[in-house]
Order: structure tokens, then sequence, then C-alpha cells
């Protein structure tokens, strides 16, 4: 079963590093100094092609603010949507093969 596993499972690494990613990009919001950061902004958004559908808009009707939320909270849950999905099916394609 899936939801029987103890432990940090796989499928929380990759939301788990989206996070950190989007957090680290906006310290350059935080700390001036650190602007040099922004740059990472590039790479959820290349990487999260649905919701940064919706970040790029946000961002270019100058809701700066929600569209880096929408873009930490929302690409967050997509990646963890999309691990989820992926285990599922792995574990559907495992319980053929072995039947």
């Amino acid at each position: 079963m899936i939801g029987t596993r103890k432990g940090f499972r796989w499928i929380y690494w990759p939301p788990l590093v989206h996070l950190v990613i989007c957090l680290v990009a906006s310290l350059g919001y935080v700390a001036p100094s650190l602007q040099f950061l922004g740059i990472l902004w590039s790479i959820p958004t290349i990487a999260d092609i649905p919701v940064s559908m919706v970040t790029i808009m946000l961002t270019f009707s100058h809701h700066d603010v929600l569209a880096g939320l929408w873009a930490i909270i929302a690409g967050t849950l997509w990646w963890y949507l999309l691990c989820w999905v992926a285990e599922f099916l792995a574990g559907k394609i495992r319980g053929r093969v072995s039947s």
C-alpha cells in the first residue's frame, strides 16, 4: 500500500527542493544584498510550466506578491501531485507485473 510506508518517502523530495529554491530566490526581496539570488526564479518558472503560466500573467499585470506566492505554494503542490501520481502509477504497474 502507498500510505503504509514509514520514513521520508521520495515523493517529498521534489516538492521540498522546489520550495527551497523558491524561498532562496525570494531572499533578494528581503535582503537587498542577496538580489543576485533572484536568477533562481528561472528554474521553477521553466520547471512548473502549467503553474508558471499563471505566475507570468500575474507578474505582467503588476501583482508581483501574488505571483510570488502563487509560484511558491501552487508550484510546490504541483510537484507533490506529480510525484504522488507517479508513485501511484508505479505501484499499479508493479502490482500488475508481479500478479
